[in-house]
């Protein structure tokens, strides 16, 4: 995705992909630097980027049932704006009909369930 992102770059504003990975990759590193600071990254009608700590907690093995301990760490999470949200409920068909292709791709034609019209 991050290729694709620097061809669009380059692409839209007819810059090289040389410097449009530049530009990518600094956003990308801002974005990082930002997050590790403990901030937020909020991009205005798409969504925002944020760290929470997750505390340490025990578990099971699936496999016996035996506790385990989970150690602590830090999760990001992404909350889509309302614009974004909205936008994308526009193409539901069109993801729809995209979920359901890769659906049969992904199974053999025996083994593929019916689709839900």
């Amino acid at each position: 995705m991050q290729q694709e992102l620097v061809d669009l770059v380059s692409q839209e504003s007819s810059i090289s992909k040389v410097g449009a990975k530049r530009i990518v990759d600094t956003i990308m590193a801002h974005f990082t630097d930002t997050l590790k600071s403990g901030e937020s990254v909020t991009i205005q009608h798409f969504g925002t980027l944020r760290v929470t700590y997750k505390a340490p907690t025990t578990g099971r093995n699936p496999s016996n049932g035996e506790p385990i301990d989970v150690p602590e760490k830090v999760a990001v999470r992404f909350k889509a704006a309302a614009k974004l949200k909205d936008d994308v409920q526009i193409a539901l068909p069109v993801v729809k009909k995209a979920m359901e292709e890769a659906a049969k791709e992904e199974t053999s034609p025996v083994d593929a369930p019916p689709v839900e019209a």
